[in-house]
């Protein structure tokens, strides 16, 4: 502890401080105002500052920074990048909503089915007893999920574009001889929290 404290005020000018470092060979520098301590400035922040600063002009420069101007900086970084992740948060959510328009809009492809069941035979070949047909956001979903969270018997009528197809696709053959349910999975691809999938059961 340096006796007494050594502090200065807030609009003290950065050409003040470098003396006082100096001589007191201070490490760290209190800075204060009316209501008292409000931070602290380092002396390699105000060494690294002058020396970005061209020789010709450090001097003229140097007099223009002062303890607020300091931390006002390091506020304005904080400030940006708090933008930064609010635009980026933006842009993710505008994202989300258009590859839920695009899906919203996709059908089922006769390709697309033959895929699906052909897939499904392997699965039983292979000796398994379900096999998983399509993935989707819940977000897909009429009412965002809710019907198939609760669950609720006519969680069908709540899906949309190529989901809806392939519930379709069977006719009864889901109720008579294999059956269609929804389940939970980690994430969809894109990044959607909550991702459900259509799963073809034959095993019960």
């Amino acid at each position: 502890m340096t006796a007494p404290a050594v502090y200065v005020p807030d609009v003290a000018q950065l050409l003040e401080l470098l003396p006082l470092i100096e001589s007191k060979r201070l490490k760290r520098l209190p800075v204060v105002n009316d209501n008292g301590l409000i931070g602290m400035l380092r002396r390699a922040d105000i060494l690294r500052a002058i020396r970005e600063e061209p020789k010709a002009n450090c001097r003229s420069a140097a007099a223009g920074f002062t303890a607020k101007s300091f931390r006002e900086l390091a506020s304005g970084r904080e400030a940006l990048e708090r933008r930064q992740r609010e635009k980026a948060r933006q842009a993710n959510e505008e994202a989300r909503k258009k590859l839920i328009e695009e899906l919203a809009q996709r059908r089922l492809s006769d390709r697309d089915w033959a895929e699906m069941v052909g897939g499904a035979r392997s699965a039983a070949a292979a000796g398994l007893k379900e096999y998983v047909l399509l993935r989707f956001p819940s977000q897909l979903c009429r009412d965002g999920g809710r019907a198939i969270n609760a669950p609720d018997r006519s969680w069908p009528d709540s899906l949309r574009g190529e989901t809806r197809d392939v519930f379709a696709a069977g006719g009864t053959n889901w109720n008579r001889e294999v059956s269609v349910s929804r389940r939970r999975l980690s994430a969809f691809p894109t990044g959607f929290p909550a991702t459900r999938a259509l799963v073809l059961i034959w095993g019960v």
